[in-house]
C-alpha cells in the first residue's frame, strides 16, 4: 500500500494539485490491556501499533491496492493530532474507516468502515470514482467556465484577480452562481471607481506639489533678486567712496601745489 508521507494538510494540497481522488484511513490503537500480552508487546517494538481491526482492514486494502493507484492516501491514527484535525470537518464516528472525498469541492463522497469485505470496500471506491467524474463534468462546472468567460470579457484575469475568484471559487454559502457573477460585477465597479478616486488624488497631491515647488522656485527667485540688488547697492556705494577719497587726494594734492608756489614767489 502505498501510503502518502507527510502531514494531512499536506496531502490535501497535493490531492488538489494533481486533481486525484483524496482518500483518509482512520485506524485504531491497541488497548493498553492487551500490551501485557508477550506477543503483542513484540509488534509494537516492529511498529505494529494498530488495533486488530484495523489490522484487518489494512490486510484488505492492501489486497485492493492496485485499485488505488491514481489516488491521495494518508493512514491516521485515532486520537491523534492529524485525526482530531481530520474529525473537526468529517466526524470520526467508526474506527477502522475511510473516506472518500473530492480534493476539488472537499464533499465526502462515500464513507464506509468496520468489518467491511472487499467486494464493499471495492463498491464504495467504485461509487467515489463515479462522482468526482459526474462532478468534474456537471453543469455548475460549466457556468463556472462561462462565469470565467464574462469576468475575462469584462477585462479580467481569473487566474489573479480576487473579483474573479469571489466569482468562480467553490462555494461557502447558498449563493447561486448567477449571484456570485453579478457580485463579482459590482466587486468589479467598485474597484474601478476606487481607482479613479486613486488617480484623482494623485493628481490633486501632484498639483499640490507642483504649486509648492512653484511657489519655493519663485522665494528663491526673489531672495536671489534682492541678494543682486543688495549687493548692486554695496557696489555703487563702494565706488562713491572710493571716488569721494581721490577727489579728496586730487584737493590736497592741489593745494598743496597753490602753498608751493605762493612761497617760491614770496622769497
Amino acid at each position: 500500500m502505498n501510503w502518502f508521507e507527510g502531514q494531512i494538510i499536506q496531502a490535501i494540497g497535493a490531492a488538489k494539485e494533481q486533481n486525484k481522488l483524496f482518500i483518509v484511513v482512520v485506524t485504531g490503537k491497541k488497548s493498553a490491556l492487551t500490551i501485557l500480552d508477550l506477543s503483542i508487546q513484540w509488534q509494537l517494538l516492529l511498529g505494529n501499533n494498530e488495533d486488530e481491526a484495523s489490522n484487518q482492514f489494512l490486510s484488505l486494502l492492501n489486497e485492493v491496492s492496485g485499485e488505488l493507484e491514481n489516488t491521495i492516501c494518508i493512514k491516521v491514527e485515532n486520537g491523534s493530532v492529524s485525526c482530531k484535525q481530520f474529525s473537526a470537518i468529517y466526524p470520526v464516528i467508526l474506527v477502522p474507516s475511510i473516506y472518500f472525498i473530492d480534493s476539488q469541492s472537499g464533499v465526502n463522497i462515500e464513507t464506509t468502515g468496520g468489518a467491511v469485505t472487499k467486494e464493499k470496500l471495492l463498491e464504495s471506491l467504485n461509487k467515489a470514482r463515479n462522482s468526482k467524474s459526474e462532478s468534474m463534468t456537471s453543469p455548475r462546472n460549466e457556468r463556472v467556465e462561462q462565469a470565467r468567460q464574462v469576468l475575462q470579457s469584462e477585462g479580467l484575469d481569473d487566474s489573479k484577480s480576487e473579483v474573479a475568484a469571489a466569482a468562480t471559487s467553490t462555494p461557502t454559502t447558498s449563493m447561486t452562481l448567477e449571484e456570485r457573477v453579478e457580485r463579482a460585477k459590482r466587486l468589479l465597479a467598485q474597484k474601478q471607481a476606487e481607482k479613479v478616486l486613486e488617480e484623482k488624488e494623485k493628481d490633486k497631491n501632484s498639483e499640490t506639489e507642483r504649486r509648492e515647488v512653484g511657489k519655493k522656485m519663485a522665494e528663491i527667485k526673489r531672495k536671489q533678486a534682492d541678494e543682486e540688488i543688495r549687493k548692486a547697492a554695496e557696489e555703487r556705494q563702494k565706488e562713491k567712496e572710493e571716488q569721494r577719497v581721490a577727489l579728496e587726494k586730487i584737493r590736497e594734492q592741489l593745494a598743496q601745489d597753490r602753498a608751493e608756489r605762493a612761497e617760491k614767489f614770496h622769497k
